[in-house]
């Protein structure tokens, strides 16, 4: 298969609905294409930066929920992160405390 075709999913060998076993794995996960560059993200300016927000914003999202963390919810955190949403700093903010004491 053609790299440049390939999901991020392919890259990493998983399934996207598999559950993320850990925090390393999911960073190393979300940093599957390298360390690129965020521009206009209050959460980092680049891939390193914002890949342990949206670790945290996934694990919280587990516990509240409890749901399984899947790679495809992590996948879609990092897009929050990257593209700057309101919603990962409230519910960092609103909701983080109970889990991070």
């Amino acid at each position: 298969m053609n790299l440049m075709y390939q999901t991020v999913f392919e890259k990493f060998g998983v399934d996207e609905l598999d559950e993320v076993p850990n925090r390393k794995t999911g960073i190393e996960f979300l940093m599957v294409d390298g360390n690129l560059l965020v521009p206009c993200s209050r959460y980092g300016n680049d891939t390193a930066d914002c890949a342990p927000v949206a670790w945290r914003l996934a694990y919280l999202m587990h516990k509240l929920t409890g749901e399984p963390m899947t790679y495809h919810g992590l996948d879609s955190d990092m897009g929050l992160v990257v593209n700057d949403s309101d919603d990962v700093a409230y519910i960092i903010r609103q909701y983080g405390y109970r889990h991070y004491r």
